[in-house]
């Protein structure tokens, strides 16, 4: 929940997501899932794109504690393009943690 939502704003710091050398990759990303607008993610997952990637995370990671707020299965309804590559971002989240 907001503990796994604020760890994944730490994670996005340190791995370059928020603004390193995969801040660029994750702006993509983000602008496809605007686009897209899925009801899955809440609204503050809207708010920039600092607050979609920890909010995508804490989806990830709290799949399997029951807060109905975060469900790593909704990011298997959300598709975009990386790299030229249609992956669902629990996917894209399962690669870059696993």
């Amino acid at each position: 929940g907001t503990s796994d939502h604020e760890l994944g704003h730490i994670y996005g710091q340190v791995t370059g997501y928020h603004d390193g050398d995969k801040a660029q990759e994750w702006e993509n990303i983000y602008q496809q899932i605007v686009e897209q607008n899925p009801s899955v993610l809440r609204d503050y997952a809207y708010t920039n794109i600092y607050e979609c990637y920890a909010d995508c995370f804490a989806e990830y990671i709290d799949s399997k504690n029951g807060n109905p707020d975060f469900n790593s299965y909704d990011l298997k309804k959300i598709v975009v393009e990386v790299d030229g590559k249609e992956i669902t971002m629990y996917d894209y989240f399962d690669n870059m943690l696993n």
